[in-house]
């Protein structure tokens, strides 16, 4: 796989981030893919994410928020 990436596609791979990984194990920009009982897979938000989500819409929604 990494010589067809170098040598067809002309991408660097960095080896220290790469691996071969079940995808219940796998998070990729702040999510995490599952999959369900019915074998399908869904997205969910990584907790510290979610923390971050939750403060900013906080922070938009407040009364005193100028936002007009």
């Amino acid at each position: 796989m990494n010589r067809f990436v170098v040598g067809n596609l002309k991408l660097k791979v960095n080896k220290e981030k790469s691996a071969v990984r079940y995808v219940g194990h796998m998070e990729l920009l702040g999510y995490g893919i599952y999959r369900t009982r019915s074998q399908r897979f869904g997205l969910k938000f990584m907790e510290s994410n979610w923390q971050k989500f939750v403060r900013r819409c906080k922070a938009i929604t407040k009364k005193s928020y100028p936002l007009s």
